[in-house]
């Protein structure tokens, strides 16, 4: 899980994650109220296997919805 603060490098550590095995990454982004998982590089998902949770009860869970 990598929460993303401006300038940071989260988008950057993405790749890096799934190329050591990783199932799957969770982008928080205060700044934006938006949370997303991804199961892959380029594969943006709306409920995490991992987890078991969707995105939407995050975000609520959160406040944000």
């Amino acid at each position: 899980m990598e929460f993303e603060s401006p300038g940071d490098e989260t988008w950057a550590k993405v790749p890096f994650c799934f190329e050591r095995g990783v199932g799957e990454v969770w982008v928080v982004t205060p700044q934006a109220s938006s949370v997303q998982v991804l199961s892959g590089p380029d594969r943006a998902v709306e409920h995490s296997e991992v987890l078991g949770v969707g995105v939407s009860e995050v975000a609520v869970v959160l406040g944000w919805r």
